[in-house]
């Protein structure tokens, strides 16, 4: 892994046009920590989760990588440090459609010159209960199996930070367990991890928790309670 400790945001604000979003005055994420994101649906979750990995430029603010401002680099630049930094599984998981399973996740190895990706990326299949996967292509994967192949991405990259918008969404009890153990295995791996989610008994299980609520972020340290995160945000569901 690039040897990063911490990944921070500044003074951080999201405005679409002239409407505020979000107000994000600091968020700290450290190597091998779990951090939950929670807020109402359209309260800006997805946005920050963006501009923490470097996919969306804030409107103002900076987003630090111990020392490295993000928000300061060329975008060739932070596209080549946001490949090293960061494995990232969006709501719409992101795989190649003429790729199989199998191949989704060893491009990223091979992206980061990863030796051995092949063997890597089958061996993470496999751990995730995904090996019968391997050869599908994501169409003809379910949602469920889509989001999960994307997430083996994310843990055999073994990047110092991992965010996850929604990784658990779509999945049933046995394969939501399974994501779960993944996180874990970030977590010891020495992956700093942000997750997005509306699942308030997971957020409430990880060492931190970051809400939105009336567009402003407020961390709290965990683990809690669902009960007491519901009553930071406002609608959630």
């Amino acid at each position: 892994m690039t040897q990063v400790d911490q990944l921070r945001l500044a003074d951080v604000e999201i405005r679409y046009g002239r409407r505020l979003v979000v107000v994000a005055p600091s968020l700290e994420v450290t190597r091998s920590s779990t951090t939950a994101l929670v807020g109402a649906s359209g309260s800006g979750k997805s946005s920050l989760l963006r501009c923490l990995s470097g996919l969306q430029r804030p409107s103002s603010g900076r987003v630090l990588v111990d020392d490295l401002d993000l928000t300061s680099l060329s975008p060739s630049r932070l596209a080549r440090r946001r490949r090293d930094l960061f494995g990232i599984v969006l709501q719409d998981g992101g795989l190649v459609p003429s790729l199989s399973a199998l191949d989704n996740v060893q491009v990223a190895l091979d992206l980061r010159r990863i030796p051995r990706s092949r063997a890597t990326a089958r061996s993470t299949l496999d751990h995730l209960g995904l090996a019968r996967l391997a050869d599908r292509r994501p169409d003809q994967l379910s949602g469920g199996e889509r989001q999960r192949v994307a997430f083996a991405r994310v843990l055999a990259q073994a990047a110092p930070f991992a965010v996850l918008d929604e990784p658990t969404s779509s999945l049933d009890a046995d394969s939501r367990a399974d994501v779960v153990d993944g996180i874990r295995a970030l977590s010891a791996a020495g992956c700093g991890t942000v997750v997005v989610t509306h699942d308030l008994e997971l957020a409430a299980s990880f060492d931190a928790v970051a809400a939105i609520t009336r567009g402003h972020v407020t961390t709290r340290p965990g683990p809690t309670t669902a009960a007491e995160i519901s009553h930071r945000i406002d609608g959630v569901r």
